[in-house]
């Protein structure tokens, strides 16, 4: 089990739904095959989004997503997996960042 963080002080447990079971430290698979395997549809990830400029790998609140024409989605949830961030928005958007701020986003809903 991996341990949420709340970085939005209006997240609730429900944005993360079934999302929060879906990793285990402990299996060797990647954070992507692990939700291919524990959630009903797979691993999509999206482009378009963007990543802000004040954005910071170790102040997860900091990680906001842009996309071309919507408001911006804030970090209401995260989590360290290994090497990497799992963070959890509005609408089930789910990023999986590497140190370098290299990011893939899958809607999970």
């Amino acid at each position: 089990m991996i341990t949420w963080l709340q970085m939005h002080p209006q997240a609730n447990r429900d944005h993360l739904g079934f999302i929060a079971g879906f990793f285990d430290p402990e299996d060797e698979r990647t954070a992507p095959e692990q939700v291919n395997d524990n959630y009903c549809d797979i691993w999509h990830p999206q482009a378009g989004f963007q990543l802000g400029g004040d954005a910071e790998f170790r102040r997860p609140s900091t990680l906001k997503l842009y996309y071309d024409g919507d408001p911006p989605l804030v970090p209401l949830w995260a989590a360290p997996f290994r090497n990497q961030l799992i963070v959890v928005y509005e609408y089930g958007y789910t990023a999986i960042f590497d140190p370098d701020l290299g990011f893939e986003v899958s809607r999970l809903d």
